[in-house]
């Protein structure tokens, strides 16, 4: 078993922690939405692939809008990642030659949506930390023997010299974050000579806990001699005492299945299922990998995902799974900003037989053939998408062979010179729903809560847990209940309703109803 230790710093001066004032919201620009169309694969067999598709190609309008709850733009350097935990959005930032290098992780209190609240800044470039930039943050909640709260893990990467492996911070740290306002630091692990973890995941199994992370090329530009391996790109933490991080695994294309890698097949991100016994890694140009981990120690490879009608070869950015872990969402990542050509579209694929994965769909969208889909997040049945210039697609997943669009927003233009791809567009890094509606990041203007509109269904005659239910799937919330008599027909069930129905309401978006008692 592979028990390496890393460099690891704890708290003091290695943390600066500032709570800045609030960051004020106001509303910003309101979404719309644009036709999108999908694609089920075409063409013959791809190694072990055997694409199935459930219905023919037909387009799909958008039919919902977007209400736009609230924006709030800290300014300074290019902003990054979001990710959502007990309310609170944690956002992360870009760093290059032309930022301030300086942002850190902004913590906004979202207990009230139409008002974000800035609470805290974090992992800020100094003391142990100076040089570098966190732009992927994860949380979790974790109950160990050494530590009792929520848990978030941080990729740190170079943002001033050296950038080479002559010296400097990169990897990740971790934070407890218990207290949003207070966040300390924990531990750094550093991962020298090679660059930091790019992306990363924290996945908690019982009372152990785990950082997956993605630190590119390290097995080519490791090499001392260029024929042998270096530690590969993907490596496994065990977290379970954040305060020591002890590496417990690793796997790369080289060193486990003999392939030296190009410059362009290289681990750019992973995600586990709940269970964390799989690991699905982004690997650029290699496709999406899927490995058994169930002995972090030992993993094995189980298939590798290809589009086999894909003229080019894939760009593997990032992957999502569906609730029941059976379909996974690839997005790849191409695009004029980048100088890429290619079909920068997110896959659907039927991973229910993980030996002979298969693809599924592809969802196509008119007029973005040289843009680029960029992050996932899926709940329940529908995928929530970054697009970049195209800003946020909400789609309807449910029959993964035909999604559907059910909503677009896209935050106005921006101005950001910080920005080296698109300093003055509209540049949607990610997004991340919670609750009833959805939080984005704009590189340039940071940080919109918005939600797909209610529209009002009809629950009258219903029985009130299925009303419930009606009003959650069409985005509305379910108001105050009452109950009156009203004969014996409806006994139990939705007699008045308010607003009627077909009606928008704003948010919060309730819907009263009255039960015939």
């Amino acid at each position: 078993m592979l028990r390496s230790r890393y460099v690891l710093v704890a708290l003091g001066a290695a943390l600066a922690l500032i709570a800045p004032p609030s960051a004020g919201a106001g509303h910003g620009l309101s979404g719309f939405v644009r036709e999108s169309t999908w694609h089920a694969p075409q063409g013959g067999p791809f190694g072990s692939f055997s694409p199935r598709f459930s219905a023919s190609p037909t387009a799909a309008t958008a039919s919902r809008s977007v209400e736009v709850l609230a924006h709030a733009n800290p300014r300074g350097d290019v902003n990054g990642n979001i990710w959502v935990h007990a309310d609170h959005a944690y956002m992360g930032y870009y760093g290059n030659a032309r930022t301030t290098c300086q942002s850190g992780v902004r913590v906004y209190s979202l207990r009230n949506p139409k008002r974000p609240r800035r609470v805290a800044t974090f992992a800020r470039p100094t003391g142990a930390l100076t040089g570098t930039y966190a732009d992927q943050v994860r949380i979790k909640a974790l109950r160990s023997a050494a530590f009792t709260g929520d848990l978030a893990a941080v990729g740190l990467q170079r943002c001033r010299f050296p950038f080479d492996g002559s010296g400097g911070t990169r990897g990740f740290a971790l934070y407890d974050v218990s207290r949003p306002s207070s966040p300390r630091l924990l531990s750094i692990v550093n991962t020298l000579p090679v660059v930091g973890s790019h992306e990363l995941w924290l996945q908690v199994v019982g009372d152990r806990a785990y950082v997956y992370t993605a630190i590119p090329r390290a097995e080519l530009h490791g090499s001392p001699d260029g024929v042998t391996p270096a530690n590969p790109d993907f490596r496994i933490y065990d977290v379970s005492n954040p305060s020591s991080p002890v590496q417990v695994g690793q796997w790369g294309i080289w060193a486990n299945l003999g392939i030296k890698p190009n410059v362009n097949q290289f681990v750019h991100s992973v995600i586990t299922n709940k269970a964390a016994t799989r690991a699905y890694l982004s690997y650029w140009e290699y496709g999406t990998v899927i490995l058994d981990i169930s002995d972090p120690s030992r993993p094995q490879h189980l298939s590798t995902l290809r589009d086999p009608a894909q003229l080019e070869l894939p760009h593997a950015h990032t992957a999502w799974l569906t609730p029941d872990e059976k379909v996974l969402l690839e997005t790849q990542e191409f695009g004029r900003f980048f100088n890429f050509r290619g079909t920068g579209y997110p896959r659907l694929y039927d991973i229910s037989d993980e030996r002979s994965p298969a693809l599924i769909s592809r969802y196509e969208l008119p007029g973005a053939e040289t843009s680029t889909v960029h992050d996932p997040k899926i709940v329940g049945k529908r995928a929530y998408l970054s697009w970049y210039d195209f800003g946020v697609r909400v789609l309807d997943i449910s029959r993964p062979g035909s999604p559907r669009a059910l909503a677009h927003f896209q935050p106005g233009a921006g101005r950001n010179p910080a920005n080296p791809w698109c300093p003055a567009c509209t540049f949607v890094w990610g997004a991340f729903p919670n609750r009833d509606y959805f939080v984005a990041t704009d590189m340039n203007t940071g940080l919109w809560v918005a939600k797909v509109r209610c529209v009002v269904p009809n629950v009258r005659g219903l029985l009130p847990a299925d009303a419930r239910a009606a009003l959650a799937r069409s985005d509305c919330r379910t108001g105050k209940v009452g109950r009156k008599k009203a004969g014996a027909t409806l006994r139990g069930r939705v007699v008045t309703q308010k607003p009627r129905a077909g009606a928008k309401p704003s948010f919060p978006s309730a819907v009263r109803l009255v039960v015939n008692s």
